[in-house]
């Protein structure tokens, strides 16, 4: 009796997210595709699947216009990035967090699907040209009693959804006007045979294997770190190369590139990690592969580019100081790593600006941008006489040099979009950077405040004065602003009011 009040009590709450205005529906012109909620009242008056009853919020949650292809045999919706550009102006926070059930589906707190932020016990229409053509609702939260559904839509990726049918009849989902149309508007995708297997038979292994991926990975870094010490011996080298592999492995899971280049993605595994030129190798198999489709290139590369680095990480652990000659130097540089060896110490760095001469031809122009921004910073670290933006907990670059940066990263998530997933790359390198900014990074000695009397350096004031002149138009603008502010107030001392503020912002809030 307990569990089935706790049902009615969520199934009241869960519905209210979706609860609209007015009883009224929209009007809809001919030739669409669109996924609607259902008004709260008519679902508990006419339950899940008495489509032509069931009542339209007043907008749709998704269109024809968001989705890049629908996969008619495994009714996966792959959405483009135009929609997944416009979840960055919602306030996802309740979908930050799941769990990865059997069957596939990402279970949040709630339950139901983040692209049409949704929980359970909510319900979906299908509409084509105006006419509701069937009906279902979202799998269940982690915590929330489950329900055995005839129609099921869910998150299975960070840009895909699934419509699953679970009943022993005719498939509704194979409707000849949801086919027509996403025929008629070259959006009906067909996955390789592979792929298909894969998602269709396989998609339980595959999630089981991602989690027990994870599990060696961490129990194969304790190994490496374990076997380190005058020089890795066989075994803790095998353990570090499967280390690297894993770590592609899960990179790919996680950005669903397998999906789409899984060939691609297989042929970078089954190279030596710990050595230089795989990353020539990488590339050429990279060119093979490489299409008409800047998008699809643009896919690749971000698996790429991982390889990239995760070599790169691993040249002061494969390699003792006595081995970087010449030789080995000139091999760095044909593969676009710069060597640097100080204080008996190995260092290696990218060469982005190599990056952009040898792939920017395959790639999009918000690519090419995004690789141009990672060399302008790597420019001001050369110019600044640095390698690393810090090291040994102490700032290389000055505030104004911050400044700059932050403002151009943000300012790419604003003018790119739809670069999935490089505009998370972007937000991220911003945030980073910010955090140094305004004095949330703690380092032995703090550009921001003087460890002393903790009263602000004048670098620091007079950082963020400029900021404020010359960035009126950043995201951050408004953050700096009345940080500046609440610090002026503080008679520049870092006081518990300044404290708290630090302490409790969020950058989501800043967009």
């Amino acid at each position: 009796m307990r569990k089935h009040i706790l049902t009615v009590i969520l199934f009241s709450l869960v519905l209210s997210m979706a609860a609209c205005t007015s009883e009224k529906e929209p009007v809809i012109v001919e030739d669409t595709f669109e996924i609607y909620l259902a008004t709260t009242e008519s679902v508990r008056n006419y339950g899940y699947y008495d489509t032509k009853k069931l009542i339209l919020n007043s907008i749709p949650v998704i269109t024809g216009d968001d989705i890049r292809y629908y996969y008619w045999e495994q009714h996966n919706i792959e959405l483009n990035g135009s929609f997944l550009g416009k979840l960055q102006d919602a306030d996802l926070s309740s979908y930050n967090y799941y769990e990865s059930g059997d069957d596939g589906f990402r279970h949040y707190a709630t339950g139901g699907s983040k692209f049409l932020y949704s929980g359970q016990y909510m319900c979906f229409i299908i509409v084509i040209n105006g006419e509701k053509v069937y009906s279902g609702t979202f799998p269940a939260g982690p915590n929330l009693p489950e329900e055995d559904e005839m129609l099921v839509m869910g998150d299975i990726s960070d840009e895909k959804i699934e419509i699953r049918y679970n009943g022993d009849e005719f498939d509704i989902r194979n409707n000849d006007k949801v086919y027509d149309y996403f025929l008629n508007s070259g959006k009906l995708g067909k996955m390789s045979s592979e792929d298909s297997e894969e998602l269709v038979n396989n998609l339980q292994t595959r999630l089981d294997e991602s989690e027990n991926q994870y599990k060696e990975l961490m129990q194969l870094y304790d190994e490496m770190a374990a076997g380190m010490g005058a020089g890795a011996d066989s075994d803790s080298r095998e353990s570090i190369i499967k280390w690297l592999n894993n770590r592609i492995i899960l990179y790919t899971i996680e950005t669903q590139e397998g999906e789409t280049h899984r060939e691609f993605s297989n042929s970078l595994l089954e190279l030596d990690l710990s050595q230089i030129d795989s990353i020539g190798i990488a590339a050429d198999i990279f060119r093979q592969k490489a299409v008409s489709s800047a998008n699809k290139n643009d896919r690749m590369f971000n698996v790429f580019e991982e390889l990239y680095y995760v070599v790169i990480e691993g040249i002061p652990i494969f390699n003792r100081i006595d081995e970087i000659d010449e030789e080995f130097i000139k091999s760095a540089e044909d593969n676009w790593i710069t060597i640097v060896t100080d204080k008996g110490e190995i260092s290696a760095y990218p060469t982005p600006g190599k990056l952009r001469e040898n792939f920017g031809i395959f790639l999009s122009p918000e690519i090419n941008e995004y690789l141009l921004l990672i060399d302008l910073e790597r420019g001001m670290m050369s110019s600044a006489g640095t390698t690393e933006i810090t090291s040994d907990k102490k700032l290389e670059l000055s505030l104004d040099d911050l400044a700059d940066l932050i403002y151009i990263w943000k300012k790419y998530t604003k003018d790119f979009p739809y670069s999935y997933p490089f505009i998370y790359k972007a937000k991220d390198r911003a945030e980073f950077l910010l955090d140094i900014y305004l004095g949330k990074t703690t380092f032995n000695e703090s550009p921001v405040f003087n460890q002393e009397t903790m009263i602000i350096t004048d670098e620091a004031k007079e950082s963020y004065e400029r900021f404020i002149i010359d960035y009126p138009d950043s995201p951050f603008y408004n953050l700096v602003s009345d940080y500046y502010n609440l610090l002026k107030l503080s008679a520049f001392l870092y006081s518990q009011e300044v404290d708290e503020f630090v302490n409790k912002i969020n950058y989501d809030d800043y967009r």
